[in-house]
């Protein structure tokens, strides 16, 4: 959101603005449902910045994530037999992305891919 605030500033000339002129600006360039989003997360247009709106609006859009539902996807995620080793291996690391498995993303991940391996009843991931 950083660089489009920027962009709003350059398209709207607030450079030489005050704060309160920059936010009232801001607010009329993204359209009246801010109005309603910014009265929702309690930010004052009177005392709060351009950036502090920013940051508000950034925070409300940003992407939020199910761990649940993102954790049970990866534990079903299961190698169908037209793919190969190593695009099921890059999804279960993409996927494991979004599990915040943090610091265990990878011995969660070779766990997944061992015990995917035992329940078939064809080995198709070769094992050194």
């Amino acid at each position: 959101m950083a660089w489009t605030l920027r962009a709003l500033q350059d398209c709207l000339g607030l450079h030489n603005k005050t704060e309160q002129e920059q936010v009232g600006n801001l607010l009329h360039a993204i359209g009246e449902c801010a109005d309603d989003i910014v009265t929702t997360l309690r930010v004052n247009e009177q005392t709060a910045s351009h950036t502090d709106v920013g940051a508000a609006l950034n925070g409300y859009f940003a992407v939020r994530r199910n761990i649940i539902v993102e954790r049970a996807r990866f534990n079903s995620r299961k190698q169908t037999p037209e793919e190969s080793v190593d695009t099921f291996i890059q999804d279960l690391y993409r996927i494991a992305e979004d599990c915040e498995y943090g610091t265990l993303k990878s011995s969660t991940t070779h766990y997944q891919i061992a015990y995917k391996q035992n329940q078939t009843s064809h080995s198709r991931l070769p094992f050194a």
